[in-house]
């Protein structure tokens, strides 16, 4: 019987069909401890994360190895719809049918795309990218960035990829700043494979108010750049603006009360006033999906054929459960999920108490924001968080008193920086 060595163990745990250098000696062993993707069913405790990451999961988090491919030819790579479901739905894994389960999410989700007008719904176009450009990117054999972002759209999340290669975390979110009070998901990666990080308790779905939040918004974070130019149209901000949160949960409560007949009176007058203040670059943006609406008529029976032909494999079973499962079981079991954990007194008291509640909450979740951020407190951290076109508005002499709050530095030289480099050191980007 041969003997388990450790060139053994390396070997098992990494792609038999990658190719790699033969370790020969421990150092080269503790250059090759990240191997990623990892088997399926085989767990990575945190302890074994990078060092940026370990810091910020600690003992308490898991990747776990999962198929990468659909096919043996390792030609359509799963991974990152695999570990998507794996967080947002805790017995995915218990599934037998989990790759016929992905393929028809990826059909749902481009088929929504035209038939529920979501690239219009999400206002995907200031991205610089077409709806007909969006379905051939889900079409593809791997994940790229726009499918990503579309994802956290559909699923209404933020997801938090976790790169093994450059250690650094990306935010995925389609909003202008990151709203904390959405479900978030954590995905490890390397290049187009991916695996989800899961906590001890085998959840894949965290709250803003979970400690591991706290560890991944006081680290640095990149918004996860989908333009079609690479345009860089938002830098990673909190939203933690109370009055617009109100605004939310408001429009949320009265619109489940109203009936169908209330709820268009009250859409016609603003939709009035609304197209009377549009400028001239908005209105050729609605030109524009109007044009879109009028191709996607054109190939609505087109799509639907194509549909029908790639299901012809499928038996009626199993259409019967992605129909009910795909088109509404995820998305329903998100929206629940979430509604779950807005308070109960803010829904009955919204509109003499919401304010007061969140605010609550949002100082304390600041607070613990700003005493965690390096395990002590900061005394600019306040100012940090406020974005770079607020601090431009600041006086001179303001930014160079605020400076001062960290410690003692030459007002001379100060004094002869612009108001652009001291902006800079507030934000610590110099």
């Amino acid at each position: 019987m041969s003997k388990i060595t450790l060139n053994y163990l390396v070997s098992y745990l990494t792609d038999k069909n990658e190719k790699k250098e033969p370790v020969t000696n421990i150092q080269q062993i503790i250059k090759q401890q990240i191997v990623f993707p990892s088997k399926p069913n085989i767990i990575i405790k945190s302890s074994d994360f990078p060092d940026k990451f370990k810091l910020i999961f600690e003992n308490n988090f898991y990747r776990i190895g999962i198929p990468q491919y659909s096919d043996q030819k390792n030609i359509d790579n799963i991974s990152a719809y695999y570990s998507i479901l794996c967080c947002i739905n805790n017995k995915f894994l218990e599934r037998i049918d989990q790759i016929n389960y992905i393929k028809q999410l990826k059909n749902k989700i481009k088929d929504d795309l035209l038939v529920e007008k979501l690239f219009s719904l999400y206002k995907l176009r200031k991205f610089g990218f077409t709806k007909f450009l969006l379905i051939n990117e889900i079409k593809k054999m791997e994940m790229t960035n726009i499918v990503l972002h579309y994802i956290s759209c559909y699923f209404d999340i933020n997801i938090f990829v976790f790169n093994f290669e450059n250690n650094s975390i990306y935010a995925v979110y389609n909003e202008d700043v990151l709203n904390i009070y959405k479900k978030n998901i954590f995905l490890a990666n390397i290049g187009n494979n991916y695996e989800p990080i899961i906590n001890n308790n085998n959840n894949g779905l965290y709250n803003y108010n979970d400690e591991i939040m706290i560890n991944i918004l006081t680290s640095q974070i990149i918004p996860l750049n989908v333009h079609i130019k690479n345009k860089i149209i938002k830098n990673f901000e909190i939203c933690n603006n109370v009055s617009e949160l109100v605004k939310i949960y408001i429009n949320i409560t009265n619109d489940d009360d109203k009936s169908d007949e209330e709820f268009k009176d009250d859409i016609n007058e603003p939709v009035k006033e609304e197209v009377e203040e549009k400028n001239d670059e908005q209105i050729k943006e609605e030109v524009e999906e109007q044009n879109d609406e009028q191709i996607d008529e054109q190939i609505k029976e087109e799509v639907e054929e194509q549909i029908d032909e790639q299901n012809d494999d499928i038996n009626e079973p199993v259409k019967e459960e992605v129909k009910e499962q795909i088109g509404e079981q995820i998305k329903e079991q998100i929206k629940e999920d979430v509604e779950e954990q807005i308070d109960e007194q803010i829904k009955e008291e919204v509109k003499e108490e919401i304010e007061k509640s969140i605010k609550e909450q949002n100082d304390e979740f600041v607070k613990k924001i700003i005493s965690s951020a390096v395990g002590h407190p900061d005394p600019l951290a306040e100012y940090r968080l406020l974005s770079r076109s607020k601090l431009m508005k600041y006086k001179k002499d303001e930014l160079i008193n605020i400076i001062l709050l960290d410690g003692p530095i030459s007002v001379d030289e100060l004094k002869s920086r612009t108001k652009e480099i001291l902006v800079n050191m507030i934000l610590e980007t110099e």
